[in-house]
């Protein structure tokens, strides 16, 4: 339940009606508050009355009707400049970063502003001479709305410069870095003694005598999954459970989602609490996918890459993002594959994430389509051996020196001068300096 209701959580932050939809609904216990004032209580105008709006009924309803038609309508014209925004996002950016752009709580609010406005000026606007006085006009209410058109011109002048930043390539790529390193905080542990509790032994699987494969039932993403639940179910039932998938992957429809082995004969009552551990839907989410900000990243240097763009320094600024979050990578456990319960029996065999999976996800695709330039591949080794300095496991180094080798093999391909060549090969004696690396297997051969 609790992952279902993250996920339901990520899904409205991510929408444009909440928080719309949220001060609307204040906007109209506002307007019937003041509005009971107004009806209960007369300010003295020696005090703060004489600051209040003191004009008759058919002055309040023009006021009032300026400022609805006006803030509706710039309403309208926000709504029009952040399709535009999104559009152009998603033609130079890519459409999976269109959820960034609708999390933005600044594009929210300013929507929310004036909605709520113009739903508070209707109404206050409906109020006047509707009381028991002919000549009833709430004062303080419509000088609040006088106030809130003051705050609406402020907030359209901030939404205009917000919406011109926030589609800068640099502004974009910082965003999504900011997410990437929330979510490895959120998902990865600092202690180094809990990636696993003791070592793995294949004959604790051949030990269940019965099997029971639990198919998919629909095409899409594994958005999350409650182990904490799956490992509930194993301990209770006294069952090894094997998990193909993780977190972002893509199942198809009859593909074996969990493997459930058993001393005994498995009854069928088990199938339906396994299937509501498992969340999938038609696109992929960040809550539990660590590589779904890396994709978004190597999604913009790949366009930055395109030849119809070709801006190798967007693409730069990528790959020294993505450098950080691998850094940051090293200083932390990935999730174990073999999880045990307090007795230290087996019970669940999962597929989690992993450090040479995350690098090359993070430098796979990049390296293939900008093997030609000459500066993304020297800025990859750079970023590469700034990772190195950081790499503590023989897992770190390994990862790292595949990649580099790969770069240096694929750049003898594809570079044609020999003085960018030798820039690579320096580059390259560089990344097995920090790695420690004095014997390696020559570069054009596989190793």
């Amino acid at each position: 339940m609790k992952t279902r209701l993250y996920n339901l959580w990520e899904s409205i932050q991510s929408s444009l009606w909440f928080v719309p939809g949220l001060m609307s609904f204040s906007a109209i216990c506002f307007a019937f508050f003041l509005l009971f004032i107004d009806d209960s209580f007369t300010l003295p105008s020696s005090s703060i009355g004489k600051y209040l709006y003191n004009a008759g009924p058919e002055g309040a309803r023009s006021l009032l009707s300026t400022i609805a038609g006006s803030v509706i309508t710039v309403a309208g014209v926000t709504f029009s400049i952040t399709v535009v925004a999104l559009t152009l996002a998603s033609s130079q950016f890519g459409p999976r970063l269109l959820r960034n752009f609708m999390k933005d709580k600044a594009n929210q609010m300013v929507i929310g502003t004036f909605v709520s406005t113009f739903i508070y000026c209707l109404l206050v606007l409906r109020s006047v001479e509707m009381y028991h006085q002919a000549s009833f006009v709430p004062s303080l209410s419509v000088t609040m709305a006088v106030v809130l058109m003051v705050v609406n011109a402020a907030v359209l002048v901030f939404f205009i410069h917000h919406i011109s930043s926030s589609i800068q390539a640099d502004s974009v790529i910082t965003n999504v870095y900011r997410e990437l390193v929330a979510d490895i905080e959120r998902l990865f542990t600092d202690d180094e003694n809990s990636s696993q509790k003791r070592s793995f032994n294949h004959a604790e699987v051949d030990g269940y005598a019965h099997e029971l494969r639990l198919k998919n039932k629909k095409d899409g993403y594994i958005q999350a999954l409650n182990t904490k639940k799956l490992m509930e179910i194993a301990f209770s039932n006294d069952l090894l459970l094997q998990i193909p998938f993780r977190a972002g992957q893509y199942a198809m429809d009859n593909d074996t989602l969990v493997m459930v082995r058993s001393r005994e004969k498995i009854g069928k009552e088990i199938v339906d609490p396994i299937d509501e551990c498992f969340l999938i839907g038609s696109v992929r989410t960040p809550e539990q996918d660590p590589e779904y900000a890396i994709h978004q990243l190597v999604e913009v240097a790949l366009r930055a890459l395109s030849p119809s763009i070709n801006d190798p320094f967007t693409a730069a600024t990528c790959i020294d993002r993505l450098g950080s979050a691998i850094s940051l990578l090293t200083t932390k456990s990935f999730p174990p594959k073999y999880e045990f319960d307090a007795d230290n029996t087996l019970r669940l065999i999962t597929n989690p994430s992993n450090f040479k999976g995350m690098v090359d996800t993070a430098f796979n695709q990049i390296r293939q389509y900008g093997a030609t330039s000459v500066a993304v591949t020297i800025r990859l080794l750079e970023v590469i051996e700034g990772i190195a300095v950081h790499a503590t496991g023989k897992e770190h180094r390994d990862a790292l020196h595949r990649q580099a080798r790969m770069i240096k093999r694929v750049s003898r391909e594809t570079i044609p001068e020999k003085y960018d060549r030798e820039d690579v090969d320096k580059r390259y004696e560089r990344v097995l300096k920090a790695l420690n690396i004095t014997e390696y297997a020559p570069v054009d051969k596989e190793g």
